[in-house]
């Protein structure tokens, strides 16, 4: 993303989905994908994934892949989607107890990338020079009860994909009135 928003470019679409391991290595690097056709198809737009100033035509849309990408670590963090937690993002507070296992400072760059101002938000290159980015101050537990929210996401996520086609088909699908008619 770095690379990115350092040549003007925004990626539009930032979420889960759009990342990609390199390779299959643990330590593999992760890759952003799709960033072609984020500009050619906007309607594609995940709306859970866009920063409230998305269509207040403020900046130029850096700051929006900021904002998924906060999304995104959040839901990576505690396995939930923000608005399953019942509060508002800005107000979040990780007080609740699927943030009892993450770090401060995990937490203090969710904060900088969900910032509501965008001109405040944290940058793509400042985020990499974060503390937590770098390794200096993430936890060395695993956290069993995040893996286990995460995979309970997965399957919502995919439950949803799955029922969208089922719309999709239908609508596309012709009804037996119109095959009577065809005769």
């Amino acid at each position: 993303m770095q690379c990115l928003h350092r040549e003007g470019i925004v990626h539009g679409d930032v979420r889960p989905e759009s990342l990609l391991y390199q390779t299959p290595s643990p330590n593999s690097p992760l890759k952003l994908r799709d960033v072609s056709l984020s500009k050619l198809s906007p309607s594609t737009f995940t709306a859970f994934y866009l920063a409230p100033e998305k269509g207040r035509c403020k900046g130029d849309g850096i700051e929006e892949d900021i904002w998924s990408l906060g999304i995104v670590l959040y839901i990576m963090l505690c396995g939930l989607e923000p608005s399953e937690s019942g509060r508002r993002l800005s107000l979040c507070g990780f007080s609740l107890p699927w943030w009892d296992d993450i770090s401060g400072s995990a937490k203090e760059l969710i904060q900088q990338l969900l910032e509501e101002s965008p001109e405040n938000r944290i940058s793509a290159s400042k985020a990499l020079q974060h503390p937590w980015v770098n390794g200096d101050t993430s936890n060395v537990h695993h956290m069993p009860t995040t893996v286990e929210r995460l995979k309970e996401f997965n399957a919502r996520h995919k439950f949803r994909a799955a029922t969208k086609a089922v719309l999709a088909t239908h609508r596309l699908g012709i009804s037996p009135q119109m095959k009577k008619n065809a005769r």
